[in-house]
């Protein structure tokens, strides 16, 4: 019998070996919970001298985030999604996969999982580049390391830029299969 975190997948009190998302079958399990439900999970952090707004917005699947630096910071900021650290592991391949949008000015992001200060990273998924108002699909892959996972995040740095970043569609799965489209973790539909 398949299990979430150590326990039966049941429902109606009746062992399940399939999950299934709006009718359509969730083949790789979704490794971050409560994805797609606007500012839920998310986490913002900053250096000095800045500001920032968010919101969410209505996707097909649910609701995506939008940031806007509205004063650049002299040094960094960061979005970051808690991590389920019940289910990762070390030294284990991940994919990563979602929907960015640029809204005024092309921008790269760093993404890695890390510690809330910066002095631990688990991951290092590399840096991806979006091209102003266009609508990107992400995917990327990593490896992680020895490092243990308590208290990290997945991080998607934005340095010292103005302007806004759309996220939607997030989805981390174990493995190095290149992932189709978003499904719900099964936690969020059992």
């Amino acid at each position: 019998m398949p299990t979430i975190n150590g326990k039966a997948c049941v429902a109606n009190s009746v062992p399940v070996d399939k999950v299934f998302s709006n009718g359509k079958q969730v083949y790789d399990r979704n490794l971050l919970p409560v994805t797609n439900q606007g500012l839920t999970n998310w986490t913002f952090g900053s250096g000095s001298g800045g500001q920032f707004v968010r919101y969410d917005f209505d996707v097909p699947n649910g609701q995506g985030i939008t940031v806007i630096t509205t004063i650049a910071y002299t040094n960094y900021f960061w979005i970051g999604y808690k991590l389920n650290y019940e289910v990762l592991k070390k030294n284990t391949d991940y994919v990563l996969s979602f929907w960015a949008k640029s809204t005024d000015i092309d921008r790269d992001l760093n993404v890695h999982f890390s510690s809330g200060d910066a002095s631990k990273s688990s991951a290092n998924f590399g840096t991806v580049i979006l091209k102003a108002g266009v609508a990107t699909k992400v995917v990327l892959k990593a490896t992680t390391n020895d490092v243990e996972f308590s208290g990290q995040y997945l991080y998607l740095n934005q340095f010292n830029m103005l302007g806004g970043i759309d996220i939607w569609d997030l989805k981390l799965v174990e493995g190095t299969n290149t992932l189709d489209e978003w499904t719900p973790a099964p936690e969020d539909v059992m």
